[in-house]
């Protein structure tokens, strides 16, 4: 693979017998995506296919199109601290830079690998993870069809960090949950996953994506549980490459298309104006109508939105993108997509000479 692609990066640890312990190995492909994705970064170890056991680390990003894109892997020797140290340690030399955040399952081990070798690195656990498992955790519970409705409420809907702590103060008196530990170790631990602690940070809207699981089933159309290592490394190439083409081919199809929001209402007060927009979000093969408010003030040039989608997905730009005539922002949208989608084709189109196929 160097050969054939000298920017192609990968490491081996081997132990004291000179045996394989870890690998670390980023595309470059990986490398130019990181350049323009790597703000936040998803961490995932759970897919275990390869026939010699090893776990498999997946490096994710999430692309100007909202879709999971591939930022390197590894195969680990085993699950421990030193372990992921050695793996994220030479994850980041190849990169260059630490990211910004990053965000995994409640892996204890994970939890203090970052904690030593990405210090600077915001870190936080998916609530999905989490969620997932309540009806093994509290399933037993006599009330537990109230009980899920209430605290998924609780999670989603909390508006402060006050009004969270209240309301599952509540929760915990409703249910008697005082001695159920593994509900208090999620409270003890809620700056880490609660998203009300993350208001106004960028996630790259990764708060409620299932990155893990739909990489996952992307990888099962290509390994299996008798794939070699080296059968392993090809399928792996092959991956990036559908990967890329399929970005290649929602580039095309947004050039065509056109933001699916609009505006609904419009209230203009002296240099303040809100604007009430409606986006449809497609949720379990339903497409739903989301309302939500975009406050723009002329005179400071600031922008906040009431679902915080502009400071947690990135959608900012320039000073010309966000300077919004107020009856402009569907278009103002489309624009950056564009934009973004343009500075992705031009580093793929320069990373392709590089690419052996």
């Amino acid at each position: 693979m160097k050969d054939i692609n000298p920017d192609f990066f990968y490491t081996v640890e081997l132990d004291d017998e000179c045996k394989f312990k870890s690998a670390v190995w980023v595309d470059a492909r990986c490398r130019a995506s990181y350049e323009y994705y790597g703000d936040v970064v998803s961490v995932d170890s759970t897919y275990r296919r390869n026939r010699h056991g090893l776990p498999f680390v997946s490096f994710v990003g999430v692309n100007h199109h909202g879709r999971s894109t591939l930022l390197g892997c590894a195969l680990l020797g085993n699950e421990e601290i030193a372990s992921y140290e050695w793996v994220f340690s030479q994850w980041v030399k190849c990169m260059g830079t630490a990211p910004q955040c990053i965000i995994t399952d409640q892996c204890r081990f994970k939890y203090h690998a970052i904690k030593n070798t990405l210090p600077d690195t915001r870190h936080r656990w998916y609530i999905w993870h989490i969620m997932n498992k309540l009806p093994s955790k509290l399933g037993g519970y006599r009330r537990y069809g109230a009980l899920y409705v209430d605290l998924n409420n609780i999670v989603w809907n909390s508006r402060t960090e006050e009004s969270f702590e209240d309301n599952w103060a509540d929760f915990i008196d409703e249910y008697n949950l005082h001695n159920n530990t593994w509900v208090s170790d999620l409270y003890d631990d809620r700056r880490m996953w609660i998203p009300i602690y993350f208001k106004g940070e960028f996630w790259s809207a990764m708060r409620s994506t299932q990155r893990s699981e739909s990489m996952h089933a992307f990888y099962g159309g290509y390994l299996h549980s008798k794939t070699s290592l080296v059968q392993f490394v090809h399928e792996y190439d092959n991956v990036l490459g559908f990967k890329e083409q399929r970005e290649l081919e929602d580039d095309a199809a947004d050039s065509k298309g056109k933001a699916n929001c609009r505006v609904s209402t419009v209230d203009k007060q002296g240099s303040l104006v809100c604007v009430t927009m409606e986006e449809e979000k497609l949720v379990n093969d339903t497409i739903l109508c989301v309302s939500y408010d975009v406050h723009f003030d002329h005179s400071t040039q600031e922008l906040r939105c009431e679902c915080n989608l502009f400071e947690s997905s990135e959608f900012v730009g320039d000073d010309e993108e966000t300077t919004l005539p107020h009856v402009a922002l569907e278009e103002t949208m489309a624009k950056l997509a564009a934009h973004h989608a343009k500075k992705r084709s031009e580093s793929v189109s320069k990373t392709q000479t590089n690419i052996g196929s």
